[in-house]
């Protein structure tokens, strides 16, 4: 039985397919970073990013913050108390599921394991949408909380 390595040679296809997808992941990325330091009258007089700006515009990198700046805090609230909650509700589940034994205790674990298998939130949508809006809480952070907490996307 042969152990011999492949050679460089015979590796080169998998190097270039991986550059090639690299190549396409990125590029988007760096033409988004090169035109950011245009102004809107640089883009739409080349919107080629290939030149350097005649004039480096930092200020849009200011701007697109004060912008998004509160829309990344909510995130990151909307995040951090959802995966507490899920986490406080998952592990209190799991523990009572792996330490009582009670009537009934299969099918309540049958059954979480038979929803990771159904889809998240698109199927019940239209439902969860009357459910926060009969709580009226409608456009509020809390409302998105208690939905991703409370819908299982934590567990599975």
């Amino acid at each position: 039985m042969s152990t011999s390595r492949p050679t460089k040679l015979g590796e080169a296809p998998k190097y270039a397919i991986i550059l090639f997808v690299l190549f396409f992941a990125f590029y988007p990325l760096f033409v988004m970073f090169c035109i950011s330091f245009k102004s809107n009258e640089q883009f739409q007089a080349n919107p080629w990013f290939f030149d350097a700006p005649s004039q480096w515009h930092w200020e849009n990198w200011g701007v697109a913050w004060n912008i998004v700046k509160n829309y990344i805090a909510n995130s990151i609230v909307t995040a951090v108390i959802s995966v507490a909650l899920g986490m406080i509700m998952v592990i209190l589940t799991s523990y009572v599921l792996a330490r009582y034994r009670f009537k009934g205790r299969n099918i309540i674990y049958y059954g979480i394991i038979a929803s990771m298998f159904l889809p998240g939130t698109a199927a019940t949508l239209v439902t969860l949408f009357w459910l926060i809006r009969s709580m009226g809480m409608v456009n509020s952070l809390w409302g998105i909380i208690i939905v991703s907490s409370a819908g299982g996307q934590i567990a599975g």
